[in-house]
């Protein structure tokens, strides 16, 4: 199934996404591709869908926007009710499904409550958008705004870790914040028998001393996020990049942080042991493919799937034909 056929195929179920235009790049469709006929390699896998931040919340929940609850709710539900579909009419070994942190938004949740307690708030008011990503499944990355699961990844029954691989280890998503997280993985000398899947990853976290206090750092700075002071962030785009990158065909945008996410990447490559093709974060809020040079001889991309908060929907296609960026406008 090719990017164009999943995107139907979701749609067909009574949903409404269409492929992203960046408008400071001729309002090209939002699509990543090899130039040289080469495919990404995804191992068994033939498509995988990444879905951004989603903050699921109480009180003040800005999954909700300033809509009904129950649109976006009902939303989401149907979503993941149409990836089970995908999923099954794919076959189980042939499809993945990753969310690329702040699943849950523990900031947006009573401080005195313990981290258990957050999540059983969140789960009681979202319980069957949670019972369906659960039912995908759909494996998490850990964000800011959930970064107490370092310390406690086994407070929720989902599966949750620092990164996760899209199909292979060199398709790889991540917060996009916690680059310190990553380059503490690369300098740290764990052992070669530490180099386990991506998915357990998380069980690393207690031998890298250096990072033990990483997710109060981050907190510390959490609210700096450009879109934190209201529902703004899809209205400041990423301006066009001046050069392609060789070999990759996509509506480039230039981020300034480009350079921090890739050389954070090289934390993921030290511990699978293979090189990165491209990796997908979120964090930002706002979506856009991006590059930068991982190493002095070699340069990725860098997809960064957007939101799914404030009334919006986005998403992140992935076939070993390219990477597509679909979404749904504001309700």
């Amino acid at each position: 199934m090719d990017l164009q056929g999943v995107l139907d195929f979701l749609n067909a179920r009574g949903l409404a996404f269409h492929w992203r235009r960046e408008p400071n790049v001729g309002n090209r469709e939002a699509i990543l591709r090899r130039t040289n006929g080469k495919k990404l390699d995804m191992g068994p896998v033939q498509v995988g869908i990444v879905i951004p931040d989603v903050h699921l919340g109480v009180g003040n929940d800005v999954f909700r926007g300033a809509g009904p609850a129950s649109d976006s709710a009902d939303r989401l539900l149907r979503f993941l009710n149409a990836l089970a579909e995908l999923r099954d009419h794919l076959g189980a070994a042939k499809f993945c499904a990753v969310q690329l942190g702040d699943w849950y938004d523990l900031f947006r949740v009573l401080p005195a409550l313990t981290v258990e307690q957050k999540i059983g708030a969140i789960e009681a008011q979202y319980a069957d958008i949670c019972h369906a990503a659960r039912q995908v499944p759909v494996a998490h990355c850990i964000g800011n705004h959930d970064a107490e699961l370092y310390k406690n990844p086994r407070a929720t029954q989902s599966r949750f870790g620092i990164a996760q691989p899209i199909g292979s280890n060199g398709v790889m998503a991540f917060h996009g914040h916690d680059n310190l997280t990553l380059q503490a993985i690369e300098n740290e000398d764990v052992g070669d028998d530490i180099a386990l899947s991506f998915v357990n990853l998380v069980a690393l976290v207690p031998l890298l001393g250096n990072i033990v206090d990483f997710a109060q750092m981050i907190a510390d700075d959490s609210f700096e996020e450009p879109w934190s002071k209201g529902n703004t962030s899809q209205d400041k785009l990423w301006p066009a990049a001046v050069s392609p990158l060789p070999g990759w065909d996509a509506p480039w945008v230039a981020r300034n942080d480009a350079d921090k996410l890739v050389r954070a990447a090289r934390g993921l490559e030290y511990v699978t042991d293979v090189a990165l093709q491209v990796v997908l974060v979120g964090h930002t809020h706002r979506p856009g493919i991006a590059w930068a040079n991982i190493t002095g001889e070699r340069s990725i991309p860098i997809v960064d799937v957007g939101s799914w908060t404030y009334g919006r929907a986005e998403i992140a296609i992935v076939t070993p034909d390219g990477v597509g960026l679909a979404g749904i406008p504001n309700v």
